[in-house]
């Protein structure tokens, strides 16, 4: 990693120092997290990022794991669906066909208690025909304020 970034590369002096610091701090997490942490550390760097840094991209890389292990675990551990039995498809049917029938009866009942709507062709045209005599209301033109 340090050969990457020209200032820590030319420092020979403390580099064992800077390496022992950098394994002490990552000692803890696998090298899978440790190469995903630097990656995600040094993207786009110009200098080489600190051990804390790094650590944390490290700890954000076993996190998501361990959240993926949850969602699986999810998954393993998920109650299995099962094709249900003649006798619960026939007792869910009956269920479904009193509830239906009930619906209609309801409908039913709120039909007939309705004022009837039909009018005879005669009746209409003579209603019509009281419309037509009858003068059309003036509309006002004046604008009446804000609405």
């Amino acid at each position: 990693m340090f050969l990457r970034f020209p200032a820590t590369a030319k420092d020979q002096g403390n580099s064992k120092a800077i390496i022992a610091v950098y394994v002490d701090e990552l000692s803890s997490f696998p090298l899978w997290a440790v190469k995903q942490g630097i990656a995600r550390a040094t993207l786009g760097a110009t200098f080489a990022p600190s051990a804390p840094v790094i650590r944390v991209e490290c700890y954000n890389a076993v996190n998501l794991s361990r959240l993926e292990g949850v969602r699986i675990s999810k998954i393993l551990n998920a109650e299995v669906y099962h094709e249900p039995s003649p006798e619960e498809k026939a007792r869910v049917l009956a269920g479904f066909a009193e509830v239906s029938r009930q619906v209609q009866e309801t409908a039913d009942l709120k039909k007939s208690k309705r004022a009837p709507n039909k009018v005879s062709q005669e009746e209409a045209l003579a209603r019509l025909e009281i419309l037509r005599d009858q003068p059309l209301p003036k509309l006002s033109t004046a604008v009446r304020g804000p609405l």
